[in-house]
């Protein structure tokens, strides 16, 4: 009678641990103009991605950048010292919006607050697998997504900022 629950908590576990997706590996650009290999993974630390799709989506985004800075950057809230993550904001980009990116780097320097200024990366690569890895019609929207320190996505949610959906970020470093 014992071996059907413990066989049971054996295939939930291992179901788990298998069917965790990893975040693609993905060439960007820094502001800088620097080429880094995201995303990097540090022990014990988490990454906290906003993506968008060029224009697309940057509204959505924009509503999150402020809070995700206090959180993860500035730490001005009296617990968020207790979150280990980095943040990255990434922008995936077409040929000729890359182009134009590269264009208008000053006056986004200039826009954004200079600690984001080291989190703020743009490519061109891999976007149909990440349109695929975020799910339906995920072009059009703002995606925040929590890696663990292995690169396992572990929270992934769309749309505009809500403090509903802050709690669900907060809740994936359980």
């Amino acid at each position: 009678m014992k071996r059907i629950p413990l066989l049971s908590l054996l295939l939930l576990w291992s179901s788990l641990l298998f069917s965790q997706t990893d975040f693609p590996s993905i060439q960007c650009k820094t502001l800088e103009q620097q080429t880094v290999q995201l995303p990097y993974f540090k022990e014990g630390r988490h990454i906290v991605m906003l993506i968008t799709f060029g224009k697309k989506g940057a509204e959505e985004a924009e509503t999150w950048v402020d809070p995700l800075v206090q959180k993860f950057i500035r730490k001005s809230g009296m617990l968020d010292g207790l979150f280990e993550a980095d943040l990255i904001a990434l922008t995936v980009l077409n040929a000729g919006e890359l182009s134009l990116a590269r264009s208008q780097e000053s006056r986004i320097k200039a826009e954004m607050p200079k600690e984001l200024h080291k989190s703020i990366f743009y490519t061109n690569e891999k976007e149909s697998e990440l349109l695929s890895l975020l799910g339906k019609n995920a072009g059009q929207s703002a995606h925040v997504v929590v890696l663990d320190d292995k690169g396992h996505i572990i929270k992934q949610l769309h749309g505009g900022f809500s403090e509903k959906k802050m709690e669900e970020v907060e809740a994936a470093f359980d």
